[in-house]
């Protein structure tokens, strides 16, 4: 059963967000549950972490689509979100809180069954692939989706993770203390960046391995998963925003 909700200020379009939703689980044979809000802030009211995608319209009247998305990246790094727009420029900004895909209106069925057909195969796909990490007490198996970034630590690479995929807590708390799990494996940091290749990682610095999914932002000297700096090596600067670019741009 997948969680969805919309937030759309316009009834009618919001309407037929709804109906497209329940067409198309019908026609997929998926099971939904749906819930709608007029805002922004009401959805936020309401939503504490869990669902497995969000549709949010960019201009609302209260709190728009942008910043509800940010709202919702400080405590859920791991929803999908689709964003709803009449200019296609809004969505670029989307980058900044990982957006799935985006939705211009008017929104017709056909191509919302076709972006809905990606982003649940993206969805089937994240869960179930996994890398084996060696570990001192035997193997320990890790979903890709699930890294948020790896480190060298002497001898051994720390596998940093949420907290839980759907816990929907913060990465990092006002103490500066990692609340997430962690892996410990005697796996190279080399080696593993190696098995994925392809995956959407990217080498940030000789001792970290990151995951573009989760960057929110970076500065000239680090790059940003939620509120964790991890160190961005002067020389692969202009690699690093190559690589973001090109992820961005696949994903739209």
């Amino acid at each position: 059963m997948k969680q969805i909700l919309i937030a759309e200020d316009q009834e009618q379009e919001r309407r037929r967000l709804v109906g497209y939703l329940h067409a198309y689980a019908l026609e997929r044979g998926q099971e939904i549950t749906c819930m709608d809000y007029p805002d922004g802030s009401d959805l936020l009211e309401e939503y504490h972490g869990g669902a497995d995608l969000i549709l949010l319209d960019i201009d609302m009247v209260f709190l728009d689509g942008i910043e509800t998305a940010r709202r919702i990246r400080s405590f859920d790094e791991q929803v999908q979100i689709v964003f709803i727009t009449r200019v296609v420029s809004h969505a670029l900004e989307g980058y900044e809180v990982q957006a799935a895909d985006y939705l211009v209106k008017p929104v017709s069925y056909e191509l919302f069954c076709t972006k809905m057909d990606r982003i649940f195969r993206k969805m089937e796909h994240d869960q179930d692939e996994m890398i084996t990490a060696r570990t001192g007490s035997g193997q320990r198996f890790v979903r890709i989706h699930e890294i948020v970034f790896a480190e060298t630590s002497g001898r051994r690479v720390i596998l940093h993770l949420p907290e839980s995929r759907r816990a929907g807590v913060k990465l990092q708390d006002s103490d500066g203390h990692l609340p997430g799990q962690f892996v410990e494996t005697s796996m190279p940091l080399y080696q593993l960046e190696k098995q994925l290749e392809g995956k959407s990682f990217f080498r940030c610095h000789s001792a970290f391995l990151i995951n573009l999914r989760c960057v929110t932002g970076y500065t000239q000297t680090d790059v940003l998963l939620g509120e964790i700096r991890v160190p961005l090596s002067k020389h692969r600067r202009k690699a690093f925003m190559e690589a973001l670019t090109l992820y961005h741009t696949n994903r739209m």
